[in-house]
């Protein structure tokens, strides 16, 4: 079934690059031939690292092709915060299809897994990487299946040690704001002992909006990945999750409110409470 599902949605996709512009269709059919040229090398790759870290690799190299081919200008600021042999839990706010690639793009070498939900494992290619890559799939229409493969995720990170990538506002927003944080992101911190880094992704819902699924020609456009100071949870208990939430979301806020500001974006819409 997963495969039969995978092979529908490639025949909606050439479907719906056939609806669209001329500039749109050849950057949206190059990200997609892109991705089955290296999700094929991925998927022959993965016998000689059963581990998940060359499938990592590789969706690395897919993503700075995404952004390349797009014509995004990309840059990273505070990586200095992070040390090489330190795993952490990624904390980002969500604005568009693009903002794992810019994760993926600007955090090199590291072994970088992600939270992400059970209909992304239906996308031909995409979702058979996340499943050989060991991410962590999520059916956020069950509560309770949800919060059990989070605990075997949380078994597995203690057992062996990864960055986990977490969109924790659980959609991208479609309006510029920030949703609340979800607290599992957090939860899972202070299970496994991982610091929690917050992360803010700048000007990617500007270049491609949430409600759009075709690449557009960006050519010239900016976006920034800002990273902040890690957090550490030594201490904390399971108690402690909601101020850990509010404390990294105020800021992943200030971090991306700064740098819109600073890249003369246009202001933000108003907050959602």
């Amino acid at each position: 079934a997963f495969f039969v599902l995978g092979f529908s949605a490639l025949v909606l996709l050439g479907a719906g690059i056939s609806a669209m512009g001329p500039k749109s269709a050849l950057i949206t059919a190059a990200t997609g031939i892109s991705l089955m040229v290296l999700g094929l090398s991925a998927i022959v790759s993965w016998p000689f690292s059963t581990d998940g870290k060359l499938v990592s690799d590789h969706m690395r190299l897919w993503s700075r092709l995404v952004l390349s081919i797009m014509g995004v200008k990309y840059e990273a600021e505070g990586l200095g915060n992070l040390k090489e042999d330190q795993h952490y839990i990624f904390v980002c706010n969500h604005e568009s299809l693009t903002d794992t690639a810019l994760v993926y793009s600007m955090l090199p070498d590291r072994h970088l897994i992600c939270v992400g939900k059970k209909e992304l494992s239906y996308v031909p290619i995409f979702g058979w990487l996340m499943f050989l890559g060991g991410h962590i799939i999520i059916d956020r229409r069950n509560h309770h299946r949800a919060m059990k493969t989070m605990g075997r995720a949380e078994q597995k990170l203690r057992d062996f040690p990864r960055s986990v990538l977490v969109f924790p506002e659980g959609t991208r927003s479609r309006d510029g704001g920030m949703r609340e944080f979800k607290k599992g992101a957090f939860v899972m911190a202070i299970q496994t002992g991982l610091p929690v880094v917050p992360v803010a992704v700048i000007g990617t819902g500007d270049v491609l909006h949430a409600d759009k699924m075709s690449m557009d020609d960006a050519s010239g456009r900016g976006v920034k990945l800002v990273i902040g100071r890690p957090v550490s949870v030594r201490g904390l208990r399971y108690g402690d999750r909601d101020k850990l939430c509010q404390k990294v979301q105020a800021e992943v806020r200030k971090m991306r409110d700064k740098g819109r500001k600073e890249m003369g974006l246009e202001a933000l819409a108003l907050e959602l409470a």
